[in-house]
């Protein structure tokens, strides 16, 4: 239970730090790499028929240990606007063997790998993938003048870091698990004196390759994400005037309440008033159409004071 919260938890941090940062490569690249190349003791099953045929056969087997080698390898490739990439590799691989059997092991492979970049900052990314493929095994033996090769099936496992020195180029160093399935070679060689063919079979054949590099980017690096402007501020209210009538009823207030003691003479002054204007045929055409409160209290209320109500 322990082990699993522990891998749930570096999936999460990866998926994190990958969210987080900013490292993408889209489009074209090509790559040229190179390095140490190192191939685990094999088992190899040796087989002699001699010529003419009808003479028994010589059977061994032994473990072949190789010295430490080289590798050189070359990529094309296209990042799909995110962290997937595929690519096609071509590679050269060489080690000798200097004990058991005195000999050389060379071989060309031709890969096609997918990738998957897991960003760590803007500028780095862990790249993990995995391809399949072929490889040209071919194993050399002077002194038994053996030299025959063939093309077996090829699987591997990559796991890099890549760091960006431009906008362009990336400076990267990957570590391969290659596997070679069970070669088999057969050939004309000799065993001592007699001269016949020579069969060699092997178990799967185990490499592990660490290289240094270079990345050359044809595609345009990831646009910027788009980000909105924040919105503008809104517009800053305009005062609104109060209404006509609240100003005026602002006005007439003071004047109203000074003339409250004498109101209801002024009701009945006013009251005379209107019947004046009746007899005048002057009726308050202003009330008829719509006046408002405030206008017919200036009417009633704020028209000079009578003299009779002081």
């Amino acid at each position: 239970m322990k082990t699993r919260s522990l891998l749930l938890g570096a999936v999460a941090s990866l998926v994190f730090v990958s969210a987080a940062s900013a490292y993408e490569r889209n489009g074209w690249y090509i790559g040229l790499e190179g390095g140490g190349n190192w191939v685990d003791d094999t088992k190899v099953v040796r087989t002699f028929d001699p010529n003419p045929p009808g003479a028994p056969f010589a059977l061994a087997t032994f473990n072949i240990p190789y010295d430490s080698g080289w590798a050189a390898l070359g990529t094309v490739g296209y990042g799909f606007n995110g962290p997937f990439r595929v690519e096609l590799e071509g590679g050269y691989r060489d080690n000798d063997t200097s004990s058991v059997v005195v000999g050389s092991l060379t071989e060309w492979s031709a890969m096609v790998n997918a990738l998957y970049d897991i960003s760590l900052t803007d500028k780095l990314a862990l790249s993990l993938g995995v391809g399949a493929g072929g490889d040209h095994f071919t194993f050399k033996v002077p002194i038994s003048n053996f030299d025959e090769g063939d093309w077996q099936f090829a699987y591997q496992g990559i796991a890099g870091l890549s760091y960006e020195l431009t906008d362009r180029l990336d400076l990267f160093a990957n570590y391969r698990y290659f596997r070679v399935s069970s070669p088999d070679l057969s050939g004309p060689g000799n065993v001592g004196v007699p001269v016949g063919t020579i069969s060699l079979a092997y178990d799967d054949v185990v490499k592990h390759t660490a290289t240094i590099g270079l990345r050359y980017h044809f595609g345009q690096p990831a646009p910027a994400p788009m980000v909105a402007p924040p919105p503008p501020p809104p517009p800053m209210a305009e005062p609104v005037a109060p209404p006509r009538e609240f100003l005026q009823l602002g006005q007439a207030l003071p004047r109203m309440l000074a003339r409250l003691p004498h109101a209801a003479c002024e009701v009945s002054a006013a009251g005379a008033l209107f019947e004046q204007r009746r007899e005048r045929q002057r009726p308050f055409r202003d009330i008829a159409q719509g006046a408002s409160l405030v206008e017919l209290g200036e009417l009633v209320l704020m028209r000079p004071p009578d003299a009779r109500c002081r």
